[in-house]
């Protein structure tokens, strides 16, 4: 997955979309999508397009749910047939509910042309407003989170977050400055070189 270099709007009519789990070689399932034309077709219905989604792309899938549409919580299955009912369960993905407050230089920081310039040249996965986000919570703790509250935060597994962590550093870090690091299982900030490194006042 990758962002997209076409000109799109949105599309005029809505099509139905059915889903199936299939395995694949190995044994792992893929979830399988297909879409039928529109009811305004004159053909009868037939599938017009389908595809089939790994973990992997899954985990992508869903960060980018999360993050372009805010979803902050993703709430645990309840009722009949939750659990116990086929393969073991694997643990929802969740956000953090308590949503840190903005802090207002963090988006300052993630406004200004010189970060503007590293986002747009490393491309990362998160929205500015993510990064923020985690600029803030670094900025209200002190300038130190740990890897789990980061995966909170964004709404991604922590088994991932080190990961997503590199990749923040890498976005945040210029002209070879060590503003945002990771050490002993936390992400850390210096807040003060962040804020005039990027000329926040």
């Amino acid at each position: 997955m990758a962002p997209s270099t076409q000109r799109v709007g949105a599309h005029a009519s809505e099509v139905d979309c059915e889903f199936a789990v299939v395995t694949d070689g190995s044994g792992d399932p893929l979830v399988h999508l297909s879409t039928f034309g529109s009811d305004n077709r004159a053909s009868h219905r037939k599938s017009s397009q389908s595809m089939q989604v790994d973990r992997a792309i899954a985990e992508q899938l869903v960060e980018m749910l999360t993050d372009i549409f805010e979803l902050r919580a993703v709430a645990p299955a309840t009722g009949a047939g939750a659990a116990g009912d086929g393969p073991e369960e694997q643990p929802p993905i969740t956000a953090d509910v308590t949503e840190p407050e903005m802090d207002l230089r963090a988006e300052a920081v993630v406004a200004s042309d010189r970060f503007r310039t590293r986002y747009d040249t490393y491309k990362p996965r998160f929205a500015p407003r993510s990064i923020a986000l985690v600029l803030s919570a670094l900025s209200s703790a002190g300038g130190r989170i740990t890897l789990a509250r980061l995966a909170a935060i964004l709404g991604i597994r922590t088994a991932r977050a080190r990961q997503t962590a590199a990749v923040l550093e890498q976005v945040v870090n210029d002209d070879g400055l060590a503003i945002l690091t990771t050490a002993d299982g936390q992400l850390v900030l210096n807040v003060p070189m962040l804020h005039e490194h990027y000329r926040v006042r």
